[in-house]
């Protein structure tokens, strides 16, 4: 999710835009929350350049975050945003030569981790359960009310009930996923915002261009182990527990492999050959996305943007 800025410096707005999408679309938990929630963590936390205005500035952000955060997931959005916050400052302080992505990746693994242990401690993960699927069905059917209204008398309206309760089920199945990817961008993005406001130059909190966008290749074994528990006849909570490793590890790795293409398509510096790449992205996106998705977990062992760049003449 790191995207769009160039090395040493504040950052396009490109990233800024990009990564505000990506956590409104993901829509799981309060996109409110999961972003001020850690960057006001970050305000307050950092050490370098502290200095009262920081911190006043932290404390405000944190009880606007608190206040303003709504929805019927709202108290769950205010917890996960303070341990990923928290989490992530750790990280920070403790490996600041890591890129955004490595520290986003290892504080919502160990966040979620926490957060499972925690469930099944309390026995409150029938509870969430529940939440969540009321969550996402009063979404759908607030959705349908909404068009039912707007538009009365089309037809297809009535089809379309049938597909929007099972959408809502497909996200409550694939939750944990959809949430780990959302906390991933909201980090990203409370990053981009300290080094933006000038909190910190601290290479910490520099992300790079989506073109360089990588991750730990040790992590195929996720999408590997992901698989196999999925081809393993282990019942019905081992079934999830995979769908959602392949969810969360296909995303990253369709982004990983669009990172490849466009790093490919600026290297050409053919204007004609983007506009083709951008319109074949879209129009065949189911092509696309499965050529990006072969992409990335190629660049495991090809490393396409270092071979490319060892021939390439300076």
């Amino acid at each position: 999710m790191e995207e769009a800025v160039e090395e040493g410096g504040r950052g396009r707005w490109s990233a800024v835009i990009g990564l505000t999408i990506a956590v409104l679309l993901l829509a799981v938990f309060d996109a409110l929350a999961l972003v001020l929630l850690p960057f006001a963590i970050l305000m307050v936390g950092w050490p370098e350049g502290r200095g009262a205005k920081w911190v006043v500035a932290g404390v405000a952000l944190w009880v606007v975050a608190a206040l303003l955060s709504m929805g019927g997931l709202s108290a769950l959005s205010r917890g996960w945003g303070l341990m990923l916050g928290a989490t992530y400052l750790l990280f920070t302080l403790a490996r600041p030569t890591w890129t955004v992505i490595s520290r986003a990746l290892a504080t919502v693994g160990v966040t979620l981790g926490a957060g499972a242990l925690g469930l099944l401690v309390s026995g409150r993960a029938a509870e969430l359960e529940r939440m969540v699927r009321s969550h996402f069905d009063t979404i759908a059917e607030i959705s349908l009310a909404n068009l039912q209204t707007r538009i009365p008398e089309a037809g297809w309206l009535a089809g379309l009930q049938s597909t929007t309760a099972q959408l809502a089920s497909l996200q409550a199945d694939i939750f944990p996923a959809l949430l780990a990817l959302q906390s991933i961008a909201a980090l990203a993005l409370a990053s981009w915002w300290i080094r933006r406001i000038g909190r910190s130059n601290s290479h910490a909190f520099a992300l790079h261009r989506l073109r360089d966008f990588r991750f730990n290749d040790q992590l195929i074994w996720v999408l590997i182990s992901a698989l196999a528990l999925l081809l393993l006849p282990l019942g019905e909570v081992a079934d999830r527990i995979a769908i959602n490793g392949l969810v969360f590890m296909v995303a990253l790795y369709a982004l990983r492999g669009l990172a490849v293409f466009v790093f490919l398509a600026t290297g050409s510096r053919s204007i004609p050959t983007m506009l083709i790449g951008a319109v074949a992205l879209i129009v065949l996106y189911p092509v696309a996305f499965t050529a990006a998705l072969l992409m990335g977990v190629g660049d495991t062992w090809l490393d396409v943007r270092r071979r490319v760049a060892s021939t390439t003449p300076t």
